[in-house]
């Protein structure tokens, strides 16, 4: 299996709180809880849900 390089991405930081969600995040970034795979893409995360299991891991939440 070949990995696809994605371009740098624009965006903010964000440190991971107790029992945060990608998708509840996206539902208040981007008005869109669906959209958890462009945090994951720009993170280089293969599994979305990764991300927010370690409370205190700082990731990038791209622009809209």
């Amino acid at each position: 299996m070949t990995l696809r390089r994605l371009p740098a991405t624009p965006g903010v930081e964000l440190q991971i709180q107790d029992k945060d969600k990608l998708d509840v995040l996206c539902e208040r970034r981007y008005k869109d809880g669906t959209r958890y795979w462009h945090i994951a893409d720009a993170n280089s995360e293969l599994e979305a849900n990764e991300l927010v299991r370690t409370t205190g891991r700082r990731i990038l939440v791209p622009e809209k």
